[in-house]
């Protein structure tokens, strides 16, 4: 695997603790490229991991340039400097912006491209990276004394591209992967055969709202027929677009270059008329010119870009083989068509880049109305202005439901997880705040929406219940869950609603720290209670209590329930203490305090001071050693 390997293989060892060393499964999640947002969006707020994109088809690539961020290939060793990689880093995590870091293969991503305090590898691991000491460590040194003015943004997203398919295994650990593809098909089925091929850059401007609204006009096409040049000025003013068609497919220039309508040829290539469209019989406008033996009109119409080649799909024939007059087919058989082919890439090129402006302004102006809206329902959550809350994201589903109709993929613009600059979420702040109110809002709305959709089939949302739905165990850029920031700031009521409603108390931070680890008791040096945390304790065990009610000798904390009965007692402690953390957890204790209990009945089960150093039960108790 060589130096990727190294450099990957340290960076998961260094996150094994955090991530809980899951096995990792090297099986890249697959989507067509209309899919790929909402991919990114899965892999950085449901797994909570930076996305990998394996771009065989390139089409990842293209869309990815105009996000609002930093795109940088590694082909180019001006961008790939070690100064300029530092400087996009904490450009895109302040402001919240998309870091993309494409290679054509990952086996070239060696340890020379990393770097602490500039570009470390724990950029690969989302949880680690979001960590003060390591986003701080990035930051230039004359700003490192005003480190505290300048913050992390819980929008910020890194992404690896790759145009190969190896990915290093280690890298299926840090990030979540995806691949892109074509098209979907069923197996044995040929893409390539199932239809039109759909422009790869008009596809990427759909996906950011920027495709281009067509207005048909045949009484535009009418007027250029006619020659009447006013008329065609006329509708082109209100709007109509300038390829508006007939019932034969023809364009106002194709019906002008029939007529030989000079003034109303110059004008409409002056403003970009395509000189080769062709008609539903393949007809080009200079086809039809030539017909008609219009000289100056096939004359401009080859200046200005159009092919000779085009042939008429009944008869085959081209515009050479239907030129009215030896004048005319005799500029057509002179003619270069290296010029023809110049012209048509100048024409293309042309095209792209107004393609791209608009690309790139609609993504802008997609970025702020999220971020608009994101911060009204920031404000609205902290105020428990829930009404407020609804309005907006009933607005922005039927938004989104309208969009889907005409054709657009059905992305909201915003979704009950959206984050603060912390990262926390709507239900984050609730539980902060212990803003009970919102909490079963967020908690319930959403499973009340679809109740009258008959036409939903069984476990299916729709797009409004999907933008309620709320994330029970969304955490923050620290790794703190729900059920965590309930225990620390002693919300009562939001964490026993939370419980209620599937949150998992267990899951650890990125400081290695879990919703019972806060709950116990804050304590001295000489161990005497500084802070007593009983309270929102008692709520974890009554309801971790209830869950096991059913369940013989199971322990709190753990729901595992080892059967004595057909194992060693070695064999039991090993399930019971499988997977707890090395610091001591609440379960922990629990175990070592039962343990002590059952050796000596009359000690008090809270008799923590008779506990060793260590957290283990005191010797001298009960049986002798």
């Amino acid at each position: 695997m060589g130096a990727t390997g190294s450099v990957v293989a340290n960076s998961a060892s260094s996150v094994e603790q955090t991530e809980g060393g899951d096995a990792t499964r090297n099986t890249p999640k697959v989507v067509e490229l209309k899919k790929l947002p909402d991919a990114i969006e899965e892999a950085v707020y449901v797994h909570e991991k930076f996305p990998l994109i394996i771009d065989t088809t390139e089409q990842a690539g293209r869309f990815l340039k105009y996000q609002t961020g930093t795109f940088i290939s590694f082909d180019d060793p001006i961008q790939s400097m070690k100064s300029n990689l530092n400087k996009s880093l904490v450009g895109s995590f302040q402001f919240g912006r998309t870091l993309t870091l494409k290679f054509k293969t990952l086996e070239g991503m060696n340890e020379s491209i990393f770097e602490p305090n500039v570009f470390p590898k724990e950029v690969l691991c989302r949880s680690k990276f979001f960590t003060d000491e390591v986003w701080k460590s990035v930051l230039p040194s004359k700003t490192s004394e005003d480190g505290d003015d300048i913050t992390i943004s819980s929008e910020f997203v890194f992404i690896l591209c790759t145009n190969t398919d190896f990915v290093p295994p280690a890298l299926y650990e840090l990030m979540h992967v995806i691949k892109v593809v074509d098209k979907l098909t069923p197996s044995g089925a040929n893409s390539a055969t199932s239809g039109a091929e759909e422009d790869p850059m008009e596809q990427i401007a759909v996906m950011f709202g920027a495709k281009e609204v067509i207005r048909n006009s045949t009484q535009l096409v009418e007027a250029a027929f006619d020659g009447d040049l006013g008329e065609v000025k006329n509708y082109l003013d209100k709007g109509y677009h300038l390829e508006s068609v007939d019932g034969r497919k023809h364009t106002a220039l194709s019906e002008a270059a029939c007529q030989g309508h000079m003034e109303v040829i110059t004008h409409l290539l002056q403003i970009g008329a395509d000189p080769n469209s062709t008609s539903d019989t393949g007809r080009s406008p200079l086809w039809r010119a030539a017909f008609n033996g219009h000289v100056e009109a096939v004359k401009m119409l080859l200046e200005a870009g159009a092919s000779p080649e085009f042939v008429d799909k009944v008869s085959m024939e081209s515009a050479f083989d239907v030129a009215q007059n030896e004048e005319v087919r005799g500029i057509l058989s002179a003619w270069d068509m290296n010029t023809t082919v110049q012209l048509m890439e100048q024409r293309r090129r042309v095209i792209l880049a107004n393609l791209e402006s608009r690309i790139k302004t609609s993504a802008e102006r997609e970025f702020y109305a999220r971020n608009l809206i994101r911060k009204e329902l920031i404000e609205k959550a902290m105020s428990n202005d829930i009404q407020g809350i609804k309005v907006i994201l009933e607005e922005v589903a039927a938004e989104c439901e309208a969009s889907s109709r005409d054709g657009s993929p059905a992305k909201p613009r915003a979704t009950v997880e959206v984050r603060n600059d912390g990262g926390q979420s709507l239900l984050s702040i609730a539980a902060q705040f212990d803003i009970i109110d919102l909490a079963m809002f967020l908690l319930t709305h959403y499973k009340t929406i679809d109740a009258d959709r008959w036409d939903l089939n069984p476990g299916e949302l729709s797009m409004e219940a999907k933008i309620f739905k709320p994330n029970v165990n969304s955490r923050d850029l620290k790794g703190w869950s729900c059920a965590c920031i309930c225990v620390f700031h002693d919300s009562r009521r939001v964490l026993q609603a939370l419980l209620e409603h599937g949150a998992d108390p267990n899951i650890r931070s990125s400081y290695n720290k879990n919703a019972w680890d806060l709950a116990k008791d804050e304590l001295d040096a000489a161990e005497k209670v500084t802070k007593s945390n009983k309270e929102i304790r008692q709520v974890l065990i009554d309801y971790d209590q209830m869950t096991n009610a059913s369940k013989a000798n199971a322990i709190f904390g753990s729901g595992k329930v080892p059967n004595s009965t057909n194992m060693s007692e070695e064999q039991r402690q090993k399930i019971l203490y499988e997977g707890l953390g090395a610091d001591g957890s609440a379960v922990v204790m629990n175990i070592e305090m039962n343990k002590e209990s059952s050796l000596n009945p009359h000690s008090s089960k809270g008799d923590v001071k008779k506990k060793g150093k260590a957290g283990g039960a005191s010797k001298g108790k009960g049986k002798k050693a």
